[in-house]
């Protein structure tokens, strides 16, 4: 007997703990189901219904589960790295602390969803979706965030060190002590941002709207600012220590 043949034999509702790893339950409807420390590693779970699920601290490292549904499912300290999750909906999900190290959440949403302290490193996650996620003291470093939603929020102390983030939409993001250093902030809107005392020190800043940002107390030393917008931004105690403003609109700028 198969482990989907297995599957017959649970109640559907109660699978914590169960070893489905390599199983193809693509299209399955599993919403609600309790599929907590559960081994899901390199299962199939393209166009899954997971809403409201219980996968927390399940083991679901390289699997597939683009377009899945896993809205308000709980994935904390789950492990999906490796994992595709294009397209997905993690809508108001729960992933703090989980490991998605080099997953692909591209074109995904993860809007509303609590991000806190989870592992994205070199993650792919281009036009993905995270309006008013909570992405406290996430870790984002090298991932590629390229034309991104993240626009209104939480991500202070979050690390997106290297991250590509060229064209992506912060506006009104709370990114106070994030490390940015080194990040790709090509054409990105910031307008609105409190970043004060983040670490945007040798990032590309070229063509950035930063108009009536907070950057307070920010590093930016080293930092491309090229044709950047800082109209009505507030630079108190910046360090703008060899940073290249060339060509970049200052006025209305709070010094003070």
């Amino acid at each position: 007997m198969n482990k989907l043949e297995l599957l017959n034999d649970y109640d559907l509702e109660k699978l914590a703990g169960a070893d489905l790893s390599g199983c193809d339950l693509s299209g399955y409807n599993l919403s609600g189901c309790d599929l907590s420390r559960a081994n899901l590693r390199h299962a199939s779970l393209f166009c899954a219904n997971l809403s409201q699920s219980n996968l927390f601290g399940a083991n679901i490292s390289g699997a597939n589960i683009s377009d899945a549904n896993l809205f308000c499912a709980n994935l904390s300290q789950a492990d999906l790295s490796h994992s595709t999750l294009y397209g997905a909906n993690l809508h108001e999900a729960k992933l703090n602390e989980a490991n998605l190290h080099e997953v692909n959440l591209s074109w995904a949403d993860i809007s509303g969803a609590d991000v806190s302290g989870a592992n994205l490193s070199g993650a792919e996650i281009y036009r993905a979706t995270f309006f008013a996620a909570n992405l406290f003291a996430a870790n984002f470093s090298g991932a590629n965030l390229s034309k991104a939603v993240l626009s209104r929020a939480k991500m202070s102390e979050a690390n997106l060190s290297g991250a590509n983030l060229s064209e992506a939409s912060l506006y009104r993001t709370n990114l106070t002590g994030a490390n940015l250093s080194g990040a790709n902030l090509s054409k990105v809107g910031l307008s609105g941002a409190n970043l004060s005392g983040a670490d945007i020190s040798g990032a590309d800043l070229t063509n950035c709207d930063l108009s009536g940002a907070d950057l307070s107390k920010v590093n930016l030393c080293g930092a491309k600012l090229r044709w950047a917008n800082l109209r009505g931004a507030k630079l108190s105690g910046t360090n703008l220590a060899t940073a290249d403003l060339t060509d970049c609109d200052l006025s209305g700028c709070d010094l003070l």
